[in-house]
């Protein structure tokens, strides 16, 4: 009988002085929370300096995710140990990937993409006197090289690498060729086919979790287009918020655009819509529900005037519409109302909280009604996103930072009380609402 290999208890994540429980720490994790660590940990491990470590003998280890969903970890698979999970091991990611994405796997379906793509690209008169090269050999001065399914020498500005996504290229081998690419000035774009009920696969999730919800696709109907146009077209497959009566549960939107509809970025970026991002959108339809917007809008009023009745029942009328924990299971009404108050103090950049502490010093109200409190410390996460998409050199105050990181540390990978509040946080506080997206329940 075939011995089942556990899967590792313990870990050591960044921010943390102790080991935490794996799977307990994992699973609180959103989506985004959770395809980022996976990628960090693979890529850090490769850098020799890795950020996931076992609880027992602090070698490195990576994340996995069963098809039920259960997240866990497993030393990485070459790696020789002496501990008490050394059972969770994985098979060497080489293996898998060889087996999985080139030679006598290369499919049919993936040839065909690739023959679409070329295609697809030499409607760009530039780009194809220039040169598009299937499978083409690229090497860096350093002497490592890929093998790019296409390679165009100018695309939007400079060269790029066409990777065609089947579900069969593993994480650390996604992570190996963008940090390739980026090192040596070549554009990355991942394509896939225009299959949406393929993206549920975690190979996907790998790409667009961390590219804000978005990835692009080529497909026949993709390539008529390009030929009755005579110009490059690409499928842009998004993620983004549904409808305010669904809660804003989150489904895919996908159309045929061209090269211009594309924000390309500089070397090394991932490609996205040129349009906003996926919390910009949520905003939009906040702001254009007459109904929300009001209510958002009493509500920053009652925390402008401490009012915990007034914001208790306007927060339980939003949970009503979109979703969300009840005001009752966000703790001390007393310490919830100011620690709120400060979080739209700093998204409106104007004061909304009850303090006679002046607006230019800020980082001294910051400290004092949030940071400081122990009761409101709970909420240092969530300032710390909305800081960072709008006060920036709020976390460079040498008190905020290291006051934040203190609470950081402290909340020892409990799930953020942000993710908890869900939908109806998400009302108030837009900014981070994909950062804590979760597209299944745990």
């Amino acid at each position: 009988m075939k011995k089942l290999s556990l899967s590792i208890e313990a870990i050591y994540v960044p921010g943390f002085q102790h080991a935490v429980h794996a799977e307990t720490y994992l699973q609180a994790l959103s989506d985004t929370e959770w395809t980022e660590l996976r990628a960090e940990a693979t890529r850090s491990r490769r850098s020799g300096d890795p950020v996931l470590l076992c609880g027992d003998c602090r070698g490195p280890v990576y994340g996995r995710e069963s098809t039920a969903g259960r997240r866990h970890c497993y030393h990485f698979g070459t790696d020789i140990k002496d501990c008490r999970w050394a059972d969770a091991n994985a098979s060497s990611y080489r293996s898998i990937d060889a087996s999985k994405f080139r030679g006598n796997q290369e499919g049919e379906h993936h040839k065909i993409l690739k023959s679409m793509v070329c295609e697809v690209l030499g409607f760009d008169v530039d780009t194809a006197a220039a040169d598009i090269t299937p499978e083409r050999y690229t090497k860096a001065p350093n002497g490592q090289y890929a093998f790019p399914d296409v390679y165009a020498s100018s695309w939007q500005g400079g060269p790029a690498a066409f990777e065609i996504q089947l579900a069969t290229t593993q994480l650390p081998t996604i992570t190996r060729r963008e940090d390739f690419y980026e090192e040596n000035g070549i554009r990355l774009c991942w394509i896939v086919s225009g299959d949406i009920g393929q993206l549920d696969r975690r190979a996907f999730k790998d790409i667009y979790l961390r590219n804000d919800g978005q990835i692009l696709a080529v497909d026949v109907e993709v390539l008529t287009a390009a030929r009755a146009a005579s110009a490059p077209r690409f499928r842009l497959i998004r993620l983004l918020p549904g409808p305010v009566h669904d809660g804003f549960t989150p489904i895919w939107r996908e159309r045929i655009v061209a090269p211009d509809d594309i924000n390309w970025g500089r070397q090394g970026d991932r490609p996205k819509s040129v349009r906003g991002s996926y919390d910009n959108y949520l905003d939009s339809l906040i702001e254009r529900d007459y109904e929300l917007k009001r209510s958002r809008e009493h509500l920053y009023a009652a925390l402008t005037e401490c009012n915990h009745e007034r914001v208790g029942r306007l927060w339980d009328e939003v949970v009503a519409i979109v979703g969300g924990a009840p005001w009752s299971a966000l703790g001390d009404p007393y310490d919830t109302v100011r620690s709120l108050g400060v979080l739209a103090t700093v998204r409106r950049n104007e004061i909304t909280v009850q303090t006679k502490i002046d607006l230019a010093n800020l980082p001294h109200l910051v400290n004092s009604l949030l940071l400081e409190p122990k009761g409101r410390r709970v909420w240092s996460n969530a300032f710390k996103t909305l800081a960072s998409a709008h006060k920036l050199e709020l976390l460079k105050a040498p008190s905020v930072a290291k006051k934040l990181e203190r609470n950081l540390a402290d909340l020892h990978g409990q799930s953020a009380i942000e993710n908890m509040a869900g939908r109806a946080f998400d009302v108030l506080f837009p900014e981070g609402a994909f950062q804590r997206l979760r597209l299944t329940e745990p």
